[in-house]
């Protein structure tokens, strides 16, 4: 079989996006999602975005994107009719080829910017695991789950309205972001959680009117935690959700949470649910009455640097 591997083109979209749509139909995407996660994303490289050719025809495609010194494999995927003959393996190596070059050392599938998935749904995608096995990959959890919950029946509950008033007197606020807050939150942001900086800025670059969908705690005026919803547009995605360090265990998470809950329930959202939660944060979500959904295994491998 004649294989010839390179850098996706315009035209290439109708048949990968039939490829991808095929090998993960858990995780469908269409032209403006494909655009939003690949073509815009903001670290985006051509050198890094593959498709595979044989008998005139697309059969693979891959997508990887650099954060740090660490290269993320987003996406990979093989026309069906196709697997089994190594197409996936030689785009994976090429893959690692290019970002040696570029003196990344660590791979990892994923959970990069704008990922698709966290990771291999060990359910619908098993067979993904021994494809990254064989090709040199550790297994580093599968820890990372989706979760949702149901809010068609949602109703706050009692014990969480009084942690809320409990807190207004000592001191802590809640409230919905306005323009006032906007530049204090992004300091926050920049100061105790970077990796969700860019998530923020560019909602409310997309949604300039849509501040509302980040839910504050402050403390005497300072914010010290915040939490956000419809990161892609999507009202019932709940996240990036964080408090500082210093203010943890006290129940203003509880009291973040649940009033993300009611803003989603205010737009017309029927359920609530995260693409990437778990390790500690699990027992937390479970108590405040999701579900998990799917589960992921992460995997990883050393590709040295030049």
């Amino acid at each position: 079989m004649d294989l010839r591997e390179r850098s996706f083109k315009g035209r290439d979209l109708k048949p990968v996006l039939e490829i991808i749509n095929e090998a993960m139909p858990l995780d469908r995407l269409n032209e403006e999602s494909f655009r939003y996660r690949v073509l815009l994303q903001e670290n985006f490289d051509p050198e890094l975005c593959i498709v595979s050719e044989a008998e005139g025809q697309v059969v693979g495609f891959t997508y990887s994107v650099i954060r740090g010194e660490t290269g993320y494999v987003n996406i990979i995927a093989v026309k069906q009719g196709f697997r089994g003959r190594g197409i996936g393996s030689s785009m994976l190596a090429t893959v690692e080829e290019k970002l040696r070059k570029k003196e990344i050392g660590r791979i990892v599938f994923s959970g990069g910017p704008r990922y698709l998935v966290p990771g291999v749904d060990v359910k619908a995608y098993s067979r993904a695991i021994g494809f990254f096995t064989r090709n040199g990959y550790s297994e580093l959890s599968r820890e990372s789950v989706s979760m949702s919950m149901s809010l068609m029946n949602y109703v706050t509950p009692t014990q969480v309205l009084e942690l809320e008033r409990r807190l207004t007197g000592e001191g802590y606020s809640f409230r919905q972001l306005d323009d006032e807050h906007v530049l204090e939150l992004l300091l926050f942001l920049k100061a105790r959680f970077p990796w969700w900086y860019e998530d923020a800025r560019r909602t409310m670059e997309r949604y300039p009117r849509c501040l509302d969908w980040f839910t504050l705690a402050l403390r005497n005026g300072e914010i010290v935690g915040y939490c956000q919803i419809a990161t892609d547009g999507l009202i019932e995605h709940f996240g990036p959700f964080g408090v500082a360090e210093e203010h943890r265990n006290k129940g203003v998470g509880t009291v973040l949470f649940h009033r993300c809950l009611r803003l989603i329930q205010s737009l017309g959202g029927k359920n609530a649910w995260l693409a990437w939660g778990g390790g500690r944060n699990y027992s937390f979500y479970i108590r405040n009455g999701m579900s998990e959904t799917r589960r992921f295994a992460v995997f990883a491998k050393s590709i040295g640097g030049e």
